[in-house]
């Protein structure tokens, strides 16, 4: 996942999930989930370094037994 911006449903593509849940973790700090990037009043996208990271730490917590709900 390389790209520099994701749009929300490319991010809900990758991770196999819905853009709902793109927006529920959005608002759950507890997710520590990458926050969105408001380009334009109708553009909104999410960095794909930061997503990259966040889904490596989810996968290291995974295998690590920790909490990560």
């Amino acid at each position: 996942m390389n790209n520099l911006f994701l749009r929300p449903k490319a991010v809900a593509e990758k991770l196999g999930i819905s853009t709902t849940t793109i927006w529920r973790w959005v608002k759950d700090t507890s997710r520590h989930f990458p926050q969105p990037i408001k380009l334009t009043p109708t553009i909104t996208v999410f960095n794909g370094l930061e997503i990259e990271a966040w889904t490596k730490n989810q996968f290291h917590s995974n295998k690590t037994g920790e909490k990560n709900d």
